[in-house]
């Protein structure tokens, strides 16, 4: 029941999570509707959006994802 309720929500309004790195040097940036995330490493690590999902960048700090699947988005 919960399930379904969640599908319908997301279908009419849609699902955002906003999230916020903390660290020195710590920075995110969109390469086409992936993320490069530069995390002190010696490389950069890459997520590749999943089917439905969406990525914003606001600053190289935050970000939001956004989708109507709750449990992808997070």
């Amino acid at each position: 029941r919960t399930l379904v309720a969640n599908m319908i929500t997301g279908v009419t309004a849609g699902y955002t999570k906003a999230l916020e790195i903390s660290g020195v040097g710590y920075r995110v940036q969109a390469k086409g509707s992936n993320l490069e995330f530069a995390l002190g490493y010696s490389h950069p690590i890459l997520i590749e959006a999943p089917e439905g999902i969406t990525f914003k960048v606001e600053s190289p700090t935050k970000l939001s994802v956004e989708g109507i699947d709750k449990q992808k988005v997070g």
